[in-house]
């Protein structure tokens, strides 16, 4: 019963020793995991802003405005909108100071043939 009961003791920091090994493996797999997802996120909020100010500028309206206000409140304030006859463009600044993982920019163009003279 005792030699168990050593055995046990001795053992007994293995688990905690490799848990804690894997603690920073785990906390970096999130970050990036959670970074891209607010990257994937971010381009598809340029994508539909983008496709919002194709629309408008089709049918006559104010692309920019349009592009604006399809985005979420929260990336109003990071976007740069440019709209022209024939394309829109919507970038998005890197939110949460995340810049230090390189990504591709959180970008969108839309293009289209001008209508009318």
């Amino acid at each position: 019963m005792r030699r168990a009961i050593k055995e046990l003791r001795r053992d007994s920091g293995q688990a905690l020793t490799e848990t804690l090994a894997l603690v920073p493996i785990v906390v970096a797999l999130s970050i990036a995991i959670a970074r891209l997802a607010v990257w994937m996120i971010g381009r598809r909020a340029a994508e539909e802003a983008a496709s919002a100010a194709s629309v408008a500028v089709l049918e006559g309206a104010d692309g920019r405005s349009a592009a604006v206000q399809a985005l979420p409140s929260w990336a109003r304030g990071k976007a740069a909108v440019t709209v022209s006859r024939t394309q829109a463009r919507v970038v998005l600044s890197e939110p949460l100071g995340m810049e230090w993982m390189e990504l591709p920019d959180m970008t969108a163009t839309v293009k289209w043939a001008p209508v009318g003279p």
